[in-house]
């Protein structure tokens, strides 16, 4: 291809792009104005609650502290597939980010499980980490005795290989 035709092209791609950008803005007020009408004669099935951040913090500390840690979550979660999927990182680098999430969503469900569990034996709610070796758990009591240690130890041990003595159970009003 000569200079002379990749020039014309070009003059060619930017006289069209500039007709259809022209186009659209001529045509910009109708096509709001129809997109009004369409939405307008959308029925409403259910109002849908809409969820803002708030700078005051929210009374309900276990459903903040859930959320707070979700939002965590996510954000680990996009960060290593963003690297698992960078054709440019080293193959090392992108299947140790592989087995990162891999650990990171097991662990998501585990924590979900038994906050799950923890809330079927009649608790009111609860807040789980896990770590490697140890947990913490937050639940929602204004005190815990040895039967609660046990019966929350218990739980975990089904979800997780951690022991009594590796869990640290908090109560939390």
């Amino acid at each position: 291809m000569t200079k002379k035709e990749i020039t014309l092209r070009f003059i060619l791609f930017v006289i069209i792009v500039a007709a259809i950008f022209y186009y659209v803005s001529w045509k910009w007020e109708e096509f709001n104005r129809q997109t009004e009408e369409i939405v307008a004669e959308i029925p409403v099935i259910a109002e849908v609650p809409v969820f803002t951040m708030e700078k005051e913090p929210k009374k309900d500390f276990f459903l903040d502290t859930r959320w707070e840690r979700e939002r965590v979550y996510s954000r680990q979660v996009e960060l290593l597939k963003e690297i698992i999927s960078d054709k440019n990182a080293d193959s090392e680098v992108r299947k140790e980010a592989q087995n990162e999430l891999v650990k990171l969503t097991r662990k998501m469900g585990q924590e979900a499980e038994i906050e799950g569990l923890i809330r079927a034996k009649g608790y009111t709610d609860a807040i789980v980490y896990l770590f490697d070796q140890s947990a913490i758990i937050l639940v929602k009591q204004p005190d815990i005795d040895a039967s609660d240690v046990a019966r929350i130890a218990e739980l975990v041990g089904h979800v997780t290989t951690l022991q009594a003595n590796q869990l640290s159970i908090i109560p939390k009003p």
